[in-house]
């Protein structure tokens, strides 16, 4: 009866019957079902306003209002049975009304956008699971701390997994097209991803596993700053990882753990890359344990090659009264085109804990020896550094990773210092209009401007070159020294003495040999007045004596915390900052105020209100930063509305840049 009701042949059911497990006959199996259906209706306002002023001239006016009003349905069905082919599909029409102004004018767009999505479960139940899916979100989304955009993303893609019995690992497959657009005040999104990756995953006996992924990712970009030109770029990432976790002998004794990668990339510079790096851990007994550990490298970079071998052998005792040890060997062979340096060397440390009636006493002794052969080829003074990454905040500025940085980077054309572009490569930044370059002795750093096109938050990629200092072998003796005393859980007195001190060997550098003495101490108290009233802060002075570039250092908070009614709490913290160098310009003179407000003065009714006002006199270029947030959640039964207020004003120089953010969302959902 129920083969008649479905109007199925008998070929057609004979086949689903096969795909079914036999324990499912008994429930109902329906041509087609419709199980449930859950949803929202929405209201959505936002706006983005940015002032962008030089000397005290309007450079520029940008204003963006966004009005949503729409609806999102999801449904739940299944064909003939739902462990056959459930479909989860959905999405609804969104209006959208969207109002420019700039100096030039003003106007206005409306448009209708549709959400949708369908995503078909075939045979979940079975050892070999398929899906297939197509997606299209319209979000509002933030690609930088002061930067909302309207996006449509869209993603069609396939999965397919093997279980037990039909293979003994689990393997999982999945290819996708994702394609991204929008368009914001600053900020243009235009990219396209196409990726395919299978996974093959198995668990071994006492939490161990194997695991091996294969991924092919090619990325097509026009993603970019409005205020310069975009060049389209194509990018093609494949990689090939294992990765293992595996216990051996009694009681787990031996952990081994392994991680290989293979990586090549078409590109920019170009990149093939090789990565080994297995670890073996002896558990001796529950407190001793040695490890024993090797890294293998080689990769080529735009016709740069480098091998790097580094092994390091050690253990750590836990030992009873407070007292634990560790020590280890360490060995590296590094060489890149042109240069080697190979090092050597030994460490150990000591860390001792004890409790008194007055307070906790912790301290910490490290010591540690290397030597250093470095071999450079003739005419090799430089080393060349690709794409290192960076996140640029606000106007603090970032330290490059490597020390000694060349003035003039010959070997790229576009720029004679520092490269500096964007994540996806599409466009290179002008150094003195987006960032500038800051040199403290033989430390270079990079600070984002607020006139330029960089965004507040944006991820860049930074390219230069570093003097290898020539032919020479030096040794160094680092040694650091760490007191804490932590009294009634209230008052912590620390103090930290550190130094490296370098020794020449043969030859001669054609860098300064950098010997470094550091002494930092200070005391942080938190300590409860009243019921109501937490009263904090910390001084602390550090001085370092250097020969390249000596500062002093010192740094004063205190806040107080008012714990009120209606789990209300206010927070009030104020705070000093100075950095005084002896060889440059660029000291650091800070004060800065924060106060942050939460509350629930209704049920399911939250609040938050933080606002920051700092300024930095300091360096060359003096900035100050005013933040405001306001941020609300409120809920009854099924209607929730969500509120973020942000207004934003950063001065760096003669130049400002106000921002002032709106956003409100009322949804009332249903199932």
């Amino acid at each position: 009866m129920i083969l008649k009701r479905c109007g199925c042949n008998k070929a057609t059911t004979l086949v689903l019957l096969l795909l079914i497990p036999v324990s499912v006959f008994a429930e109902s199996i329906k041509s087609f079902k419709f199980t449930g259906l859950e949803g929202e209706v929405f209201l959505r306002s936002f706006s983005d306003e940015q002032i962008n002023t030089e000397a005290g001239v309007i450079k520029s006016l940008d204003s963006r209002s966004i009005t949503e009003l729409g609806v999102d349905l999801r449904t739940h069905s299944y064909v003939y049975h739902p462990k056959f082919l459930k479909i989860d599909a959905g999405g609804g029409p969104v209006l959208v009304s969207n109002q420019v102004e700039d100096l030039t004018g003003s106007g206005q767009v409306d448009e209708v956008l549709l959400n949708l999505n369908a995503h078909f479960n075939f045979l979940e139940s079975k050892p070999y699971p398929f899906s297939f899916y197509f997606d299209r979100q319209n979000p509002l989304i933030a690609p930088s701390v002061n930067e909302r955009i309207l996006q449509e993303n869209t993603k069609v893609g396939a999965k397919l997994s093997l279980r037990k019995p039909v293979s003994p690992v689990l393997i999982t497959t999945e290819v996708f097209r994702l394609t991204s657009k929008g368009d914001g005040i600053n900020l243009l999104i235009d990219d396209t991803i196409d990726e395919f990756s299978i996974r093959a995953y198995r668990n071994e006996s006492r939490g161990g596993y194997n695991q091996l992924q294969l991924q092919s990712n090619r990325h097509l970009s026009k993603t970019g700053s409005k205020s310069l030109a975009i060049i389209p770029t194509e990018v093609t990432t494949g990689s090939l990882n294992f990765d293992s976790r595996l216990f051996f002998g009694e009681k787990d004794k031996f952990l081994i753990k392994n991680q290989v990668s293979y990586i090549t990339q078409d590109s920019t510079p170009s990149l093939t890359q090789l990565k080994i790096s297995p670890d073996l851990r002896w558990n001796h007994t529950e407190s001793l344990y040695s490890f024993y550990k090797y890294d293998f490298l080689t990769s080529e970079q735009q016709g740069i090659e480098t091998i790097n071998h580094s092994v390091i052998v050690g253990f750590s005792n836990q030992k009873k009264q407070g007292i634990s040890t560790y020590s280890d060997i360490h060995v590296r062979d590094h060489t890149t085109t042109g240069f080697n340096l190979f090092s050597s060397g030994i460490s150990s440390s000591v860390d001792y804990s004890r409790k008194y009636s007055l307070g906790d006493l912790k301290l910490h002794a490290r010591l540690a020896y290397d030597t250093f052969d470095r071999t450079t080829d003739a005419g090799q003074s430089t080393i060349q550094v690709f794409d290192e990454s960076h996140i640029l905040a606000g106007t603090v500025a970032v330290d490059l990773s490597r020390d000694f940085i060349v003035a003039t980077n010959t070997s790229i054309a576009l720029n004679p210092n520092i490269l500096v572009r964007n994540k996806t490569r599409t466009q290179t930044y002008i150094e003195n209009s987006d960032y500038r370059v800051i040199v403290i002795g033989s430390l270079t750093q990079i600070q984002r401007l607020l006139g330029g096109s960089i965004q507040d938050g944006e991820e860049v990629l930074v390219s230069y070159e570093y003097q290898t200092g020539g032919t020479f072998s030096h040794n160094t003796i680092n040694q650091q020294y760490q007191a804490n005393f932590l009294i009634a859980n209230y008052v912590n007195v620390f103090t930290n003495i550190s130094s490296k001190d370098i020794s020449l060997g043969s030859g001669t550098p054609g860098i300064i040999l950098n010997s470094v003495r550091n002494i930092s101490y200070g005391v942080t108290a938190d300590y409860p007045l009243f019921q109501y009233l937490t009263l904090g802060g910390e001084v602390r002075i550090e001085d370092q004596q250097e020969d390249i570039a000596p500062f002093v250092r010192q740094s004063n908070s205190a806040y107080l915390q008012f714990n009120l009614p209606r789990a209300t709490s206010l927070r009030v913290t104020a705070q000093q900052e100075t950095i005084d160098h002896d060889s440059s310009l660029e000291d650091v003179d800070l004060a800065r105020i924060s106060i942050r407000l939460r509350s629930r003065p209704f049920t399911k009714t939250v609040v938050t209100l933080s606002a920051v006002d700092e300024e930095d006199v300091g360096g060359t270029i003096p900035r100050q930063l005013q933040d405001i947030i306001l941020k609300g959640e409120w809920n009854f039964r099924k209607l929730y509305f969500t509120l973020d207020i942000r207004s934003n004003k950063e001065i760096q120089g003669d130049f400002s840049r106000e921002r002032n953010i709106f956003r409100a969302k009322l949804e009332r959902r249903f199932r």
